[in-house]
């Protein structure tokens, strides 16, 4: 997504852009081995299922769901310094029309707070009729533009660099063993938050400082977005969120905390997501809800009860110790190390997902709307997050191996996405994300990615 945008953005300014895709045009098995790698830490599906290695890239299993990161997901200083974005949301958002056009979206990103409360209702929104899928949307525009040079199977392999200026890189297919080079003033990254990270460990290990320092952060600071079936919950009364909160096609509502509510907490931001379920669900979780709690009120309303899933999705805090790094005992086919994903949850996530989870429930008890069942594993505070974390699922995002920040000691890049040290490297993708938020990171890819081809066209004009 990004690497396409970004080339279809400087095209329009007259700018010549090689686009070396990795993958092929379609989808080939041999080509989505090259993503095989090991996972440690928490439980994880497995990393090649969770990106795909041809033309368009994740865009192709984008289910279309977007919303802008909020304005405090850019600054969380006040849990940590390093948890801070380079710039605050204002700086992206002249790019979120652009970038709506480009994801067939049509959205106002809006919130709508909860009296008395520390909750807000969020809305999501789809990309219109389908999720826009980048090969299909755009590889006719992408052939016949005159400035744009598409190539498949090109493989990055190397890179001929001095002084931390890269004058070229090399690249080969996997069907012959010949290198060519590719040169240009600027080159620029988008291999999604893995590979960004995998193949700048790479280069640094053949050409060490000649590339880029041995002070850069690369890899650290993975994130994901978790999500977590916590339980269900019981309303005492049809639960109608607000026009334009709930979609029945997708079947769910969000809520999360106020901004304030968070700060106070001190804890991340979560979605707190309310599924309908069949009607047997329902009538089953009703009834043992009456048998363990036979004199709750609103006993003689019933039959206007209703039973949801209870489910969130919540930003997971950026630490170094989570990361990306090179297998030097496992090759791929090209002779590149594969990776190792150590990914593991931390006291602060955990306590964001049980804080959310406790604010949720006292509005509930506080103004008698409902009751929760809570999951049986979520009681345990003592959890082992390596072992019993049984409903742990994650969202494939990966983000924060190359992020942004002014310090060289917690980013590899800086604010405008180039290579702290190197003259004309630059990265592109949600692996630059300082912070997660909870929302799907789409939109803010394809915004960056517009901030990118601006700055590129000023400084190159």
């Amino acid at each position: 997504m990004s690497g396409i945008t970004l080339a279809l953005e400087l095209s329009k300014h007259g700018h010549s852009v090689s686009l070396n895709e990795g993958g092929l045009a379609n989808y080939t098995s041999e080509s989505q081995n090259m993503y095989h790698g090991k996972v440690i830490g928490d439980k994880y599906a497995p990393i090649t299922s969770s990106r795909l290695r041809f033309l368009g890239g994740s865009s192709n299993h984008w289910g279309g769901m977007s919303r802008t990161l909020e304005e405090m997901d850019f600054d969380r200083s006040d849990i940590s310094e390093h948890i801070k974005w380079p710039f605050k949301k204002n700086e992206l958002d002249p790019y979120l029309k652009d970038a709506q056009e480009i994801l067939d979206l049509n959205a106002i990103y809006t919130s709508q707070s909860i009296d008395n409360s520390q909750l807000k209702f969020i809305n999501f929104e789809w990309s219109k009729n389908k999720a826009v899928n980048f090969k299909s949307k755009y590889l006719d525009s992408l052939k016949s533009n005159r400035f744009i040079d598409l190539s498949v199977d090109a493989n990055l392999v190397g890179c001929k660099t001095q002084n931390k200026k890269i004058s070229g890189l090399f690249f080969r297919s996997t069907s012959s063993e010949n290198r060519y080079l590719v040169k240009a003033k600027i080159f620029i990254f988008c291999m999604g938050g893995i590979e960004n990270a995998r193949l700048m460990l790479w280069l640094r290990e053949l050409h060490g400082e000649d590339f880029c320092s041995h002070m850069l952060p690369i890899g650290k600071y993975f994130m994901e977005h978790p999500h977590l079936t916590v339980g269900e919950v019981v309303f005492f009364k049809p639960f109608n969120p607000p026009k334009g909160y709930f979609r029945e096609l997708d079947n769910f509502v969000t809520l999360a905390l106020s901004e304030k509510a968070i700060r106070e907490h001190r804890i991340l931001n979560a979605g707190i997501r309310i599924r309908g379920l069949k009607a047997q669900e329902t009538k089953e979780i009703v009834k043992e809800l009456i048998c363990h709690a036979p004199n709750i009120p609103f006993q003689d309303s019933r039959n206007e009860w209703c039973a949801k899933q209870l489910q969130f999705a919540y930003e997971q805090e950026p630490v170094a110790k989570n990361n990306v790094k090179l297998d030097k005992s496992l090759k791929d086919y090209l002779g590149i190390p594969r990776v190792i994903l150590d990914n593991r949850q931390t006291e602060l996530d955990f306590r964001t997902l049980n804080t959310t989870f406790n604010v949720f429930n006292s509005w509930l008890l506080e103004n008698n709307i409902g009751r929760i069942k809570k999951s049986k594993w979520l009681i345990d505070k003592n959890i082992n997050f390596d072992v019993e974390y049984p409903m742990l699922e994650f969202a494939g995002h990966h983000m924060g191996t190359t992020k942004m920040s002014n310090n060289i000691a917690t980013g590899v890049v800086d604010k405008n996405c180039k290579v702290h040290g190197c003259e004309n490297l630059y990265m592109c993708g949600s692996s630059v994300f300082p912070t997660g938020g909870h929302t799907n990171p789409t939109l803010t890819i394809v915004q960056i990615s517009l901030r990118l081809a601006m700055h590129l066209k000023l400084r190159y004009i």
